[in-house]
């Protein structure tokens, strides 16, 4: 959001929560992501106790700038996504036909597509045998913390 803190009494009002206007730990975008720990943790316990639909009304009623996460078959399924055709029916072999979401952009000299499905497994894999054994060498741990798993399988990966 580009104006956080011309927007930020109209959300508090609209949850109910206006002790945190005049909390100083949130009285502006800079000391709300300084304690965006608190913050994170006073809205889930908010949201928690209500309905997304008990939510939505207040942050409508509130005129709020909001949207909820969704799963991939809500995407699917928005009005908006079909609206702008940001979805696409695609026929796998051997399977019935389903809807994926495609490119959320429209270029108009380019348009972007899904061209294909992605690849099962081996589908594409020149040279390399359809049921690989592999072992185990050894896990790394990176240093944002993500663990990558080494392997070895036979002789594609050393």
């Amino acid at each position: 959001m580009i104006q956080p803190d011309r927007f930020w009494k109209g959300f508090c009002r609209a949850l109910g929560l206006d002790p945190l206007i005049v909390d100083p730990r949130f009285d502006s975008h800079m000391l709300r992501t300084e304690n965006s720990a608190d913050f994170r943790q006073l809205i889930t316990n908010l949201f928690m106790v209500r309905t997304q639909d008990e939510s939505a009304s207040l942050l409508d009623e509130g005129r709020c700038i909001w949207a909820p996460i969704q799963t991939l078959d809500e995407v699917i399924d928005d009005p908006q996504v079909i609206a702008n055709e940001f979805r696409s029916t695609k026929e796998p072999p051997e399977d019935r036909e389903f809807q994926i979401a495609t490119v959320p952009m429209k270029f108009h000299r380019t348009p972007a597509e899904v061209a294909e499905l992605a690849p099962e497994l081996g589908q594409r894999a020149v040279g390399c045998p359809s049921q690989p054994t592999g072992k185990l060498l050894r896990i790394s741990q990176s240093k944002n913390g993500h663990k990558h798993a080494i392997l070895q399988a036979d002789g594609y990966f050393n």
